[in-house]
């Protein structure tokens, strides 16, 4: 008894959920590069000055800052 009354707990829970996100209430799950990456600017600033400094080192340019 205990075990169902929890199934339909969850079953309720996992239909609600379903709803709100179709309704785009709750965010959708991320698939690929955006999963990796996220979809924040900070995380995409840091691998861009990531990619510059390896490009940097590989072609050996000198960056100065101020």
């Amino acid at each position: 008894m205990i075990k169902q009354d929890t199934l339909s707990k969850l079953l309720a829970e996992a239909e609600k959920q379903k709803s709100l996100q179709e309704k785009q209430l709750l965010p959708r799950p991320l698939h690929g590069l955006a999963q990796l990456l996220g979809n924040y600017p900070w995380q995409i600033l840091g691998l861009v000055a990531l990619v510059s400094a390896l490009l940097a080192v590989l072609f050996k340019i000198e960056i100065h800052i101020l």
